[in-house]
């Protein structure tokens, strides 16, 4: 397999789209649903950990990524809100509780999706100091700084315990690649590389407790830490593995995946209000008799995943290319 910079690059980006897939997924009934919750936003943040620069001034990182994270965010949580707004609206209930930020069903709260834009801010701004020390010690103190969340009982609204339970994924994936083990693994033939994808699918689905998995979700997990770091850790590993594969097996189908992972990030804002407008869709053309028992069916949240993705997709390129390559970088 090549080891140059254009087919990592490939690589990464099947990663994402996998990912993406993954994300869409999850917020469908589905009966992989613990196994996705598992790794798919511990994913994120290793991939995005594994190219981060080193030496930069915080000044600088946080200008950069306010362009490429805040204001996305911003434009995201605009609508998130007006869209929360139209929905009690239609349902009569709009008040003025609906704008109290002690109201936990506040618009101004719980913005969906886009909480991952705002704590991988904040974890590369944590990035800054972390990345001065050395591996081991970087890697434990992203650890013992992952416990904290376990201790929090209540949704916090800036995300940044998202950001905490982020940052060891972060930190491992820069390790991964900046001691060489990217190239090491990139640099096994496809049987080495199936034997590895597998093993790491064996250790995820066998990592004890084995009937419950850890979820990244918002600001807690349910699961022990250990089970948190093992299992979110073997499903990215097994994930960068198949991307690997898929990239040195199939030009077309990497090209697919690596168009979904460069749009990754308005796939991630915008997919569940398509699944949303796609449910809508599906009631008026099967019937009302379906309506009551759609969200619970299997088949009917494969069809509407199925529709997603090309609808995500089309809305993604139309958001980047009128709207966001417009802003400044």
């Amino acid at each position: 397999m090549g080891q140059n910079i254009k087919s990592r690059d490939i690589a990464v980006d099947v990663a994402k789209g996998i990912g993406i897939l993954l994300v869409i997924l999850g917020h469908l009934k589905n009966p992989l649903m613990d196994f996705i919750y598992a790794f798919h936003m511990p994913l994120f943040f290793f991939v995005s950990g594994m190219f981060v620069k080193k030496g930069l001034s915080l000044g600088n990182m946080v200008i950069d990524k306010a362009k490429r994270l805040l204001i996305p965010f911003a434009l995201y949580y605009f609508l998130v809100v007006i869209y929360k707004m139209v929905k009690l609206l239609a349902k009569g209930t709009l008040d003025l509780g609906a704008f109290s930020l002690n109201n936990p069903d506040s618009v101004f709260l719980n913005v969906g999706p886009i909480w991952f834009l705002l704590a991988l801010f904040y974890v590369f701004v944590l990035w800054i100091p972390i990345s001065r020390m050395p591996h081991l010690v970087s890697i434990a103190i992203t650890l013992m700084a992952a416990l904290l969340p376990l201790s929090f009982y209540d949704v916090n609204p800036a995300y940044l315990s998202s950001a905490l339970l982020a940052l060891p994924f972060f930190v491992l994936g820069n390790c991964f690649h900046t001691m060489g083990i990217y190239t090491k693994l990139k640099s096994l033939d496809w049987k080495n590389q199936c034997t590895f994808c597998f093993t790491c699918l064996m250790f995820l689905t066998f990592t004890p407790p084995p009937t419950e998995y850890n979820q990244l979700n918002f600001n807690r997990i349910i699961s022990t830490p250990t089970q948190y770091v093992l299992s979110g850790l073997f499903g990215t590993l097994m994930t960068i593995s198949l991307s690997i594969i898929i990239v040195s097996l199939s030009n077309r189908t990497a090209n697919l995946f690596s168009k979904l992972g460069n749009l990754s990030l308005h796939i991630m804002a915008t997919h569940f209000y398509v699944l949303v407008a796609l449910y809508q869709v599906l009631v008026k053309l099967v019937g009302d008799k379906v309506e009551e028992n759609m969200y619970a069916s299997y088949f009917w949240n494969f069809i509407v995943f199925l529709a997603s993705i090309p609808v995500c997709y089309i809305l993604a390129r139309l958001l980047e290319r009128y709207i966001f390559s417009k802003l400044p970088k």
